[in-house]
């Protein structure tokens, strides 16, 4: 199976099949390695979870965990974690974080991720809450207040 990606401005999607007809936007490549170099060090202020830390749809750790399942190539996603650290921080939540930039990571179908960045809560190693990213627009800065809410409640119904 061929995998690809677009990277753009209005898309960060990952899909199987034959390669897009859309346009690749691609920076310069100064700018793609500033972007990288302030991506890691973003996704390094939560838990790094990697494809091992999850079995079988559980994330193999105790307790509530919300995880943001994003890519270095991602727009959207770069935008999204500044929001991600600095909401769980200021509730005094903490997080973690799964870098999917490798479109070979098994985690893109092990959860069925089409669109990043997604917010996923663990309880128990349980999956009881997920906010995929949407095509063309990722997720928008009040998502973190719906998670917020879903980790004080306690829900524990994926919706």
């Amino acid at each position: 199976m061929l995998l690809t990606h677009e990277k753009s401005d209005w898309c960060c999607v990952r899909r199987s099949g034959q390669p897009s007809d859309h346009p690749i936007r691609a920076n310069s490549l100064k700018d793609m390695l500033k972007a990288q170099s302030k991506f890691g060090s973003l996704m390094n202020s939560n838990v790094q979870l990697a494809p091992s830390d999850f079995e079988s749809k559980r994330l193999k750790k105790n307790g509530t965990l919300p995880v943001l399942f994003a890519a270095e190539w991602c727009p959207f996603c770069r935008r999204f974690i500044p929001i991600f650290n600095s909401v769980l921080a200021e509730k005094g939540i903490s997080g973690g974080s799964a870098d999917l930039s490798d479109l070979e990571n098994p985690l893109w179908e092990e959860f069925g991720i089409e669109v990043v960045p997604t917010v996923m809560i663990f309880k128990e190693g349980e999956l009881v809450y997920r906010k995929d990213g949407v095509l063309g627009r990722g997720l928008p800065d009040n998502a973190m207040d719906e998670v917020v809410l879903k980790l004080r409640a306690g829900k524990t119904a994926v919706s």
